[in-house]
């Protein structure tokens, strides 16, 4: 698509002109580089520790898609964790939703990715009483 190549060509562009600044920059202020160098590498370090719990989010809903425990429509129990067991309506890369009889829930796919997940039959059928008016008769 006209998307596809121009996000390509404009990537290759950037990489481009940052290899060149990158050999200038080592060429005009070697102690420069060597600074920035520090820096970006310390802001990416502090990025990765912010980031760290949605990218275990991320990273266990891929596993998720990748390695299903149970699939959209199942009847499931989290082992351990309360108001879990329902019926699975959602599987997204953050999250599961399950609809409990209290309503839906949504656990997080890094507790679903760690903790036994146990799958459980639906729920049974609720029991109905019928009310016949007087003078019903049943045959025989």
């Amino acid at each position: 698509s006209n998307r596809g190549k121009t996000i390509v060509t404009r990537t290759i562009q950037i990489m481009y002109w940052g290899v060149a600044i990158f050999v200038a920059a080592s060429m005009l202020a070697p102690d420069l580089l060597a600074k920035l160098f520090l820096g970006v590498s310390l802001f990416g370090a502090a990025i990765a520790l912010a980031l760290q719990g949605l990218m275990r989010e991320v990273i266990s809903g891929a596993l998720l898609q990748l390695m299903p425990k149970f699939e959209v429509g199942e009847y499931i129990e989290v082992v351990g964790l309360a108001d879990s067991k329902g019926k699975v309506t959602d599987i997204q890369y953050l999250a599961t939703v399950v609809e409990t009889p209290n309503g839906p829930v949504i656990i997080p796919n890094s507790k679903i990715w760690d903790t036994p997940v146990r799958k459980v039959g639906p729920p049974p059928a609720p029991k109905s009483l019928i009310i016949l008016p007087d003078g019903f008769k049943r045959k025989p």
